[in-house]
């Protein structure tokens, strides 16, 4: 069966394409993709770099994230985490990649800067990976085909093709909007 595409109308319902039901916030349960429609980039994680040499030789670093074509690898498949499953902190309402860092666990998308800096604020906020376990994540609600943390709908999921970084920035500008891509 071919992948379903899940499109938002415009008073913010999701319209099926298929057989699936949603979780929470907006989001498809199950495994989806995140891919940016302007690009046509997929939201992909990539493994942590070990360390060479000195006090982090051998040291695994977390993973980081990055855009990539769709390619169907399970770096690339994201889940909403409505459950808490993965948190020490109840119902999270993050975005996880289905990939298990070793013994570090899954990362979710969260916030590369400090949680007081502002969503919108110059330069923007970075959107990096943080412990699926943390309190740090983002809880994300999805509507229009906009990624945003929820309850501020006025700071959407940027992706900035031309330094390849995530961002929360003002909703408006260009490669803003996004569509889930559920598991076959």
């Amino acid at each position: 069966m071919p992948a379903l595409d899940i499109e938002l109308t415009g008073n913010g319902l999701a319209l099926k394409r298929g057989p699936l039901s949603f979780v929470a916030n907006g989001f498809p349960e199950g495994d989806f993709l995140i891919v940016n429609e302007e690009s046509g980039l997929a939201l992909t994680t990539k493994a942590g770099a070990i360390g060479q040499g000195g006090s982090q030789s051998g040291y695994v670093f977390d993973p980081t994230v990055h855009m990539l074509r769709p390619d169907g690898s399970d770096r690339q498949w994201w889940f909403f985490d409505a459950s808490g499953e993965n948190s020490r902190a109840g119902a999270s309402n993050y975005l996880v990649n289905r990939v298990e860092e070793g013994t570090k666990g899954r990362f979710a998308l969260g916030p590369g800067t400090p949680r007081d800096s502002l969503p919108g604020s110059n330069p923007p906020m970075e959107i990096l990976l943080v412990g699926a376990g943390s309190t740090l994540g983002l809880r994300w609600q999805t509507e229009d085909g906009y990624l945003f943390e929820q309850g501020r709908p006025e700071f959407v999921l940027t992706y900035a093709p031309d330094r390849e970084k995530l961002t929360m920035a003002s909703r408006g500008a260009s490669y803003q909007r996004w569509q889930l891509k559920a598991a076959k």
